[in-house]
């Protein structure tokens, strides 16, 4: 869809989801080792609001093609669902590894703020330049969502962006970790009856 749509439309692989897409084709093709792994899990993990946010309130006005739309939906709700599955089945976790001397609390708050800072980098950094560059709104970079009732408008828009994403990340990422700690206490009640 990128490459045969209008011109300049490939660019909207640096839009949020397209780079989760791209972190998770990184994880299964490329060769890593299990920290650079454990590291784009941590990075994934909160980064998956962006895709709840697409689907809660989506942009579907450029998306012309065969089955575009149906495709939209679908790339969003497997980015929801693949994170939560690998988490359930005990394949990522979000908690400190064994042996960290990290705390839950410091664990938690560092890889919040990473995710924070690599995600402010990317928009500031490079998106920003490639819509002043290209003319094209990525990741709504160059003007506010449509949608008069958005929460993010005015003059401010990027700040307020921001903070609702960094926001977002800490809400998912503390839910991941709450659920986290149920389930490995649910385990070991189950295990010590």
């Amino acid at each position: 869809y990128k490459l045969n749509g209008y011109p300049g439309k490939i660019l909207f692989m640096a839009m949020p989801c397209n780079v989760l897409w791209t972190m998770w084709v990184s994880l299964c093709f490329i060769p890593m080792t299990a920290q650079t792994m454990h590291i784009m899990y941590q990075l994934i993990v909160p980064y998956t609001s962006l895709a709840i946010v697409a689907v809660a309130t989506p942009d579907t006005s450029d998306l012309t093609m065969f089955l575009e739309v149906p495709f939209f939906f679908a790339m969003h709700y497997l980015l929801i669902m693949y994170p939560l599955c690998l988490m359930r089945t005990g394949h990522i976790s979000v908690l400190p590894l064994p042996g960290s001397k990290d705390g839950l609390v410091v664990n938690f708050l560092k890889w919040w703020v990473l995710a924070c800072a690599y995600f402010a980098f990317f928009y500031f950094g490079v998106a920003v330049p490639l819509c002043l560059r290209y003319g094209i709104n990525l990741n709504y970079m160059l003007s506010p969502p449509p949608n008069p009732g958005d929460m993010v408008s005015g003059q401010n828009f990027r700040l307020q962006s921001t903070m609702c994403c960094a926001a977002a990340f800490f809400f998912v990422q503390f839910l991941a970790n709450v659920a986290e700690i149920f389930s490995q206490s649910a385990v070991k009640k189950i295990k010590d009856t």
